[in-house]
Order: C-alpha cells, then sequence, then structure tokens
C-alpha cells in the first residue's frame, strides 16, 4: 500500500483483499480470475499480430515476407538447414552445402538453431517458408506475453502489465524488425533473463541455485536465437547493477553473498551448453581471424531526434515528419530506427515519472531508458542525420570484444523494455492511488483529496494522451508479402534427375540480394550442395564479409553476379561474354566438381547466361518448370575436349 494514504483507506483496501480470498475459498470450482487475466490478454496479443503480414497466415507455405531474395530468404535457409542437420545428424554449426566447397561457420550467421529445433517437424512436412511465417507471427504476441507475465510480478492491475507487454511487443523496434529480421524480432527471452538477474542480485528471494540455474538456461535459449540479443541484454544488465551498487553501496556485498552460488550455476550451465559452440566460433573451420570490416554496426546508429520523429513505418506519421525520420539512420534503412516513442508517449512518461519520481524501480527504469537510449546512439552523436563529432559512451566499450560487434540502433530493444517497466509501474500506482482513496472517500466520507488526487478533469487528460500515444505508434501494416514464386521445377519429378549432394552452379548466382537459390535448397530439403551463398563469410584477409568466398578463375562469378544486377557493395569490372570467359567456366566447373547448372528463365538475362553455358558446355539445356537445366556436366562434351 501506499504509504501516503490515509489509515482509513489502508483499511478498506485490507477489508477488500479478505473478501477476495473468502469468495475464491467458498467457490473453488470457478477458473480463477487470475487464469482469464492471463489468457485474454495473451489472446489480444495473438490477434494483434495476425494484423502483421494479413492475408498471409501463421504457417502459410506460399507467401513469403518482403521477397526470396534478400534476409527472408536467409532466415527460410537457415530454418531449412537446422531441420536437415537435426533430420540427419549433421553439424549444426558448419556446412559444406552452403559456400562450396570452402563452407560456413553457422555460429558467425543468424542461424536461430532453437527456433529451427522447435519448427523442425513443420519444416520437414509444411517446409521452411511455412516455418518462417509461424514464427514471424509468433514473435509477436509471445514476446509481447512474456513482457506482460513479467510485469504481473510487479502490478497489482492486470490492464497496466497488459500495456507494457503491448509497447514491448509491439514497439516500432519490433515493427521495423518484422519485414525480415526473425531473429532480432523474436525476442521474449531478455525480460525474462533480466527478472532472473533481479530476483538473484536484487531481491535475493527464492533458491538462488534455482535463479542460476534458469538464468543460463536463459541465456543459452538467446544465444540459440540470437547472439546479438544476448550480449546487448547482458551488458545492459551489467550496467543496471552498477547503477543499482553505487546507488545502494551497502546492499552490494549482500548481494554478491547471495547471488554467487546461483551465478556459478549459471556458469556451469552456459558452459555445458554453449562449450562446443564457442570452439566453433573462435577457432572453428572458417572463424574470423581479424576484427568486423562489414561497417553496419558503426553506421547503424540511432538519431537524437529518433524518439520524436516518426517513419513511413507509422500509420499516422505525416508525410514530411516521417520523411525525415526515414534519413536518420545510414543508407535509409528506416527499418533499423527502433527509437521512435512519439510525443503524446513521452508526454505521459514525464506525468507518470512527476507522479511517481519516489518509487525506486521507476526511477531505476528511467535511468536504464536513458542508458539504453544513449547507448543506441552510438558514438559520435548524430542530429537530424548528420554527425556532430561529440563522442558519446559507445566510443569506450567499442573495443570491447563481442560488444564492438553489436549494432547500435538495435539496443533501442531495450529502451522499450524500460519504457513499458515504466508505463506498467505508473498506471499501476495511478489506478491504485484513486481506487484506495475512492474506497476511502465512499466509507468515511473524505472529500476529494489532496491536490494530487486525480480529479475527473485530469483523468481525461491523462486518457486522452494515452489514447493519442497508442494511435500515434500504431504501425503501417499490413507488411509486404509476396508469393514465394518458386519454380515448379523444385516440386516436379525432374528434381529427381539431381542425385543428393550434387554441386550445384545457379543462375542467378548466390548472393546478397541474390537470395533465390538458397530458397530453391532449403525446400528441396538440401538436397544439393550450393556454390556461393548469402552469409557472413570470411574473406582472404580474415575479415567477415558479405559476400561468398571468392572462387577461381574470378570471372566467373563476376560475370554471373554482375548480369543478375549485381549487388551494391560488391563492385567488379564488367566480364564479357566471349571465348575466353566460355573457356573459364569450363575450368570452374572441372574445378569444383560441378554436376548441375541450374538457370531460372525468369532472371533479368538468363537467355544470354543460358547460351554461354550451352557454348561452354557443348550441350543443350533441358527445358522445364521454369528452368533450364544442364544435368551430369562433368560427362559433357567440352570437358572432354584438348585445351577444354
Amino acid at each position: 500500500m501506499d504509504a501516503a494514504l490515509p489509515p482509513a483507506a489502508v483499511a478498506v483496501a485490507v477489508r477488500h483483499r479478505a473478501t477476495e480470498t473468502s469468495r475464491a475459498e467458498r467457490y473453488p470450482w470457478r477458473v480463477p480470475k487470475v487464469t482469464w487475466a492471463v489468457v485474454i490478454p495473451i489472446a489480444i496479443y495473438g490477434m494483434l499480430g495476425l494484423a502483421a503480414y494479413f492475408p498471409t497466415w501463421p504457417g502459410d507455405p506460399s507467401r513469403i515476407p518482403q521477397c526470396t531474395c534478400a534476409d527472408a530468404g536467409l532466415n527460410t535457409w537457415f530454418l531449412a538447414a537446422t531441420a536437415h542437420a537435426i533430420a540427419h545428424g549433421h553439424n549444426l554449426f558448419f556446412t559444406s552445402v552452403l559456400n562450396y566447397p570452402t563452407g560456413v561457420n553457422l555460429t558467425y550467421n543468424t542461424q536461430m538453431p532453437l527456433l529451427g529445433l522447435l519448427t523442425t517437424p513443420i519444416t520437414l512436412t509444411a517446409g521452411p517458408i511455412a516455418s518462417l511465417n509461424l514464427l514471424m507471427w509468433l514473435a509477436f504476441p509471445i514476446s509481447a506475453s512474456s513482457m506482460f507475465l513479467v510485469l504481473r510480478r510487479w502490478t497489482s492491475w492486470t490492464p497496466a502489465a497488459f500495456a507494457g507487454g503491448l509497447l514491448y511487443g509491439f514497439s516500432p523496434y519490433m515493427v521495423g524488425q518484422s519485414t525480415a529480421h526473425l531473429h532480432l524480432m523474436f525476442i521474449p527471452l531478455p525480460p525474462v533473463i533480466m527478472l532472473a538477474v533481479f530476483e538473484l542480485f536484487v531481491r535475493r528471494t527464492g533458491n538462488p541455485r534455482r535463479w542460476g540455474v534458469a538464468l543460463g538456461l536463459l541465456a543459452a535459449g538467446q544465444f540459440f536465437i540470437s547472439s546479438e540479443v544476448l550480449v546487448t541484454t547482458g551488458l545492459v544488465a551489467v550496467i543496471g547493477l552498477a547503477i543499482l551498487a553505487a546507488a545502494r553501496p551497502s546492499q552490494v556485498l549482500l548481494g554478491l553473498h547471495f547471488g554467487f552460488g546461483g551465478l556459478l550455476c549459471a556458469v556451469v550451465v552456459l558452459v555445458a551448453l554453449l562449450a562446443y559452440p564457442a570452439w566453433v566460433f573462435f577457432v572453428g573451420p572458417e572463424h574470423y581471424t581479424a576484427g568486423p570490416s562489414t561497417g553496419g554496426g558503426l553506421l547503424l546508429r540511432s538519431d537524437l531526434l529518433g524518439p520524436v520523429m516518426p517513419t513511413s513505418l507509422e500509420r499516422f506519421s505525416p508525410a514530411g515528419w516521417a520523411a525525415t525520420g526515414d534519413n536518420l539512420t545510414a543508407f535509409r534503412d528506416y527499418s533499423e530506427n527502433g527509437s521512435f516513442l512519439g510525443i503524446p508517449l513521452l508526454l505521459f512518461l514525464v506525468y507518470l515519472m512527476a507522479r511517481s519520481w519516489r518509487h525506486r524501480w521507476i526511477r531505476f527504469s528511467f535511468a536504464m531508458a536513458v542508458v539504453t537510449f544513449v547507448l543506441s546512439l552510438g558514438s559520435p552523436l548524430n542530429i537530424d542525420g548528420h554527425s556532430t563529432g561529440i563522442p558519446l559512451p559507445d566510443a569506450l566499450i567499442k573495443h570491447v570484444p563481442l560488444v564492438n560487434d553489436l549494432v547500435p540502433s538495435r539496443i533501442s530493444m531495450l529502451t522499450t523494455l524500460f519504457v513499458g517497466v515504466i508505463v506498467a509501474l505508473g498506471v499501476d500506482r495511478l489506478r491504485r492511488f484513486a481506487r484506495t482513496r475512492g474506497m476511502a472517500d465512499a466509507t468515511v466520507g473524505l472529500d476529494s483529496g489532496p491536490a494530487g488526487h486525480l480529479g475527473p478533469a485530469r483523468w481525461v487528460a491523462v486518457l486522452l494522451v494515452a489514447a493519442l500515444a497508442v494511435v500515434v505508434l500504431l504501425p503501417r501494416w499490413p507488411n509486404r508479402t509476396v508469393p514465394t514464386d518458386i519454380p515448379s521445377y523444385f516440386t516436379s519429378t525432374k528434381l529427381d534427375r539431381i542425385a543428393p549432394d550434387t554441386v550445384t552452379l545457379t543462375y542467378p548466382y548466390p548472393a546478397a540480394e541474390h537470395v533465390q537459390p538458397m530458397v530453391w535448397q532449403a525446400v528441396t530439403e538440401m538436397r544439393f550442395s550450393l556454390i556461393g551463398g548469402y552469409a557472413l563469410i570470411p574473406d582472404a584477409s580474415g575479415t567477415p564479409s558479405l559476400f561468398p568466398s571468392p572462387l577461381q578463375p574470378p570471372a566467373v562469378q563476376h560475370f554471373l553476379i554482375n548480369e543478375a544486377g549485381g549487388v551494391p557493395f560488391y563492385v567488379s569490372a564488367p566480364v564479357a561474354d566471349d571465348n575466353t570467359l566460355a573457356l573459364e567456366v569450363r575450368h570452374f566447373v572441372l574445378r569444383y566438381r560441378v554436376g548441375v547448372v541450374l538457370v531460372d528463365r525468369a532472371t533479368r538475362h538468363s537467355a544470354l547466361v543460358s547460351r554461354l553455358f550451352t557454348r561452354a558446355l557443348g550441350m543443350a539445356p533441358v527445358v522445364g518448370g521454369g528452368m533450364d537445366a544442364w544435368y551430369d556436366v562433368q560427362s559433357s562434351p567440352a570437358l572432354r575436349e584438348p585445351g577444354s
């Protein structure tokens, strides 16, 4: 109870709770109110999530978010690769069926093996695209529900916890990442990880070893969804504990004494579960030997105007404001601008902070919201898309291993988490104060109360601002989904002519923005090994690159990529289609033991590419199912000619 309430109000509240308890004892056969108080909010979250990709339904195998040509196609491949590895007993963390013959170290990539494991039955029966659509929808309600259930531990009013869960699970960060990044939007575990840390080191109740085991399992689970989100959550948890230690130094030894055993249990669990993938990460095949060079982490940062400037992802954003918000992130990639909160919500937060400043956890959550927002700004400070040159705290931690790989703008995920805590706790206190005051008024005839009491006019104003906050944050849904347009070749008996594990060269050549061949491979249960691929792969210097390993002779790779439209961050000199190139194609095919060549007839310049392969291999393709196919390539006449 609030200590500021008069004794009469406290007495009324106590009697009310006693009455509720006696009712539960008298009618034990009734469904407890708490059951419906949990089921109904979760059901609402689920229904709201359906709007994200409508008319695509969870488990739909025929449509895909965005397109099969980019990150959605990559996510599809990862889900299929995990299911295939589990079904055939293959290595979960390294594969050579992609980027053949070098292979891919999957621990560096957005592999999501836990999600792949959970959906393996669906992937093996309905296909990986069905699994992708199920998980993309599920990310919204399960993330919101996780936050809601955590907040129920700290609030007495279900709508308050519901509001906090709604803000976290349907935030602009989530809306932005929902365009394609499954691993970044499937975030039910960070709130529970924060809860475990809180219970272990701050609240210090229950069995510390159980909390420690839970923390270890949660952290390992998050690693197997997204190591980036795990590192972000761990970093912010450590900062939060440091702030609490500075605020109450007398509690530090107590916290360490209680939590040490639990922390040790967490470490044991993590070592047991992550020892092998960590080995693959640091010293396994195709690991990095130099620092990151992709540059995304340096460029994708929040902007100081981000919280107040909407983007094109918000439904009611004025065109001029949206244009400004879209340009606050590098490459105009506004899907990575998750810092928007909106002026009404900011005003609502200011009001809640002013009303509840004495509440230590509201003050703490405010401090953490500020800290995470500052971290999301990266360094130096950007204002309106322009660098000011002013260094920020990110400059102090960017040399810390693992932390230096983080993309700053994505830390805004945790900003919305702490904002959600403020909203839930603040609204809960408003309602509790009003209810207990009202009971006291009705019982003992108190007046309307001191100046701090909310009268009708103030309630109307508060509710109006809260409603505006919701309206401003409404997303411009549904997200774009398209038919998969997978050539019928890959669902026909023609595919039987490709023997399992056959090395396959395709056009388009698999690379960033040309992921279609990886989707073909995914829906055929990894039937063939694929030359090329879109993944984080070490380049010649050992630094991560978003381009497949260079193969010899390089002209073949360059020609196929350029003819399909190129890749923006990869520039190669034009390659002429002549006899020299045909000879190099023969050398390429022989060197890498290519067994099948497939050309998608719907891809740009496919006729030109088919003519090249016909000349180089000395035989015509088999046409059907939207593809030109050359089988038994190693037996082709041209490869047996002298000088080939």
